[in-house]
């Protein structure tokens, strides 16, 4: 049983962390379109990583403010 609930946590994080990769596609998109900055993701492997680093310093953020 909790062989099961283990699972489904690493499957759900690695979830989180795929959608937040394609949003960093997507925020990339947006400004190299939209606001002509010049924001480029070489990789997909890279943008992962770059997730995983922003959901680091988010849960870092989150601790330190305090949720309302």
């Amino acid at each position: 049983s909790s062989d099961v609930c283990s699972s489904d946590l690493i499957t759900l994080g690695i979830f989180y962390l795929v959608v937040n990769t394609l949003m960093l596609y997507i925020a990339a998109w947006l400004a190299n379109g939209i606001f002509q900055v010049g924001l480029v993701i070489d990789s997909f492997g890279s943008a992962f990583v770059a997730s995983i680093v922003i959901s680091i310093v988010s849960a870092l953020v989150n601790a330190l403010v305090g949720k309302d």
